[in-house]
């Protein structure tokens, strides 16, 4: 058996490189780069992965803006002023280490369900929740769109001002540029 195995290696080692013999030189760097260029694209395809499963592993169900605002909301709807200056100290140092055990995941989603029971319990809710919602969005949203409000009216002045300073710089481009033409023309007569 260790022969005929032998004879079968030597023969695949001889039909490998007598299929490599007789590619012309042009052929085989054809080959090579061919070759190169596929192992390059699956390293990166690897790569890009691997990086799509460690933020998949961050997010809870890709929900990233709606587990911010429920997270807010809890703390803020949970706690009374006096309560948030004591444990604001507290939240600063629980952050960073919030979602990336699967303890805290846990716990996350314990307090969510039980946040969601009591809203669904809620008589407002029961009778409307559609209102219900749209009013809490209100209340909650409503100091972070007036912040976004002024922040847009600033970011469009600044952009008129850039817009005007632009304007000014081409008028006074095209003016000097108007002033050289009239300027060689004299001299040449």
């Amino acid at each position: 058996l260790e022969k005929t195995k032998d004879q079968s290696i030597g023969q695949a080692q001889t039909s490998n490189s007598t299929s490599t013999e007789q590619l012309s030189r042009g052929q085989r760097k054809r080959q090579a780069k061919r070759d190169q260029y596929q192992r390059r694209q699956k390293l990166v395809l690897s790569s890009l992965k691997v990086k799509r499963a460690e933020e998949q592993k961050k997010r809870i169900d890709g929900l990233d803006a709606i587990k911010e605002a429920l997270l807010s909301t809890v703390s803020s709807s949970k706690k009374s002023k006096e309560e948030e200056i004591e444990e604001d100290a507290d939240e600063t140092e629980e952050k960073p280490n919030l979602l990336k055990t699967n303890k805290s995941r846990q716990l996350l989603v314990q307090k969510e369900s039980q946040q969601l029971s009591l809203v669904m319990e809620h008589p407002s809710f029961q009778q409307d929740p559609f209102a219900t919602m749209r009013e809490h969005l209100q209340n909650t949203l409503a100091s972070d769109a007036a912040a976004r409000k002024k922040e847009e009216i600033k970011h469009n002045k600044v952009r008129k001002q850039k817009d005007e300073e632009k304007k000014a710089i081409k008028k006074e481009h095209r003016h000097k540029k108007k002033h050289r033409v009239r300027a060689t023309r004299s001299r040449g007569k």
